[in-house]
């Protein structure tokens, strides 16, 4: 009859693997760094209890206590977590059968690598810390690489929040920013110009912000963007090229009538104006449909 392992004997096993591991794992250290260095550290903290005690006998004891009481809290704290981890192999062992024969037979194994005197080799040893190495550089650089995934350079990935009119919008970056810097920052489409819906002069003009503003929200509105050669203007704003799925939101706006080209100086478009009668252009249209002549 086939005997299987039971949460008493994992717990055996566990105790007798611990020392045999621990040796097998001082043997991977650089003995005589650590040689040194450790006895540098036991002389000076010796030397340094001595004099507290001489000097200062009240904190002396304070220190005494206070370690005692910590290192006694520690054992506590890790009696609880070996309570906790023996619930869980209770729950483990009640899944996974392990025949005795077969979870004891590690333990010989353990043995002979422990007392093996030329284990591990040089090699092994440079080969284990180079690993580590590896592992430690590639950890960090997937963290950097990761809370800097919304921007390289000058080129942001972003949410669309909300448009107020048909050049500015307001957006969430990407990024693990805090709210201030990442959450609802003001931004205006590059290189165009739209009819003002705030400051609207005219019932045509107010009328054309409307539409540019439902045309650039229909486009944007709650998708990632992409922000180019991102810059500031005048009034603090975020000043980029939008790309959406690599279609170009300005031009897009120009293209339906809806912007005009704007390079951030000189005079800008008269929205109020009424288009000729030849003008047959898409802004002309949009004009007309408006009300104007």
């Amino acid at each position: 009859m086939v005997e299987y392992l039971d949460n008493k004997g994992l717990r055996n096993i566990v105790c007798t693997c611990l020392p045999l591991l621990l040796a097998i794992f001082v043997r991977f250290l650089p003995h005589r760094v650590l040689s040194r260095s450790s006895i540098r550290l036991m002389v000076s903290i010796g030397r340094f209890i001595t004099g507290l005690f001489r000097i200062y006998p009240r904190i002396g004891f304070t220190c005494g206590f206070y370690g005692t009481t910590l290192v006694f809290s520690r054992v506590v704290r890790c009696c609880c977590i070996l309570i906790g981890l023996d619930t869980v192999c209770v729950v483990v062992l009640a899944v996974v059968r392990v025949p005795k024969c077969t979870a004891w037979a590690v333990v010989p194994k353990l043995f002979a690598v422990a007392l093996d005197l030329h284990f591990p080799s040089p090699r092994l040893r440079r080969a284990t810390w180079g690993a580590l190495v590896v592992l430690f550089v590639r950890v960090a650089q997937t963290r950097s690489a990761t809370s800097t995934a919304s921007w390289s350079g000058s080129r942001f990935h972003a949410v669309v929040e909300s448009c107020s009119d048909g050049d500015t919008c307001r957006v969430n970056l990407d990024s693990n920013l805090p709210p201030v810097f990442g959450s609802r920052i003001g931004i205006r489409v590059r290189g165009i110009d739209a009819a003002e819906l705030r400051g609207a002069r005219c019932p045509l003009e107010r009328c054309l912000a409307v539409d540019a503003r439902d045309a650039l929200r229909v486009l944007v509105a709650g998708r990632n963007t992409t922000l180019d050669d991102c810059g500031r203007d005048k009034y603090f704003r975020l000043l980029c090229d939008i790309r959406v799925a690599n279609e170009d939101v300005g031009q897009r706006l120009m293209a339906d009538g809806y912007a005009v080209a704007y390079g951030g100086s000189g005079p800008r478009h008269d929205w109020c104006a009424p288009p000729e009668h030849r003008d047959t252009s898409a802004l002309a249209k949009r004009a007309r449909r408006c009300g104007g002549s």
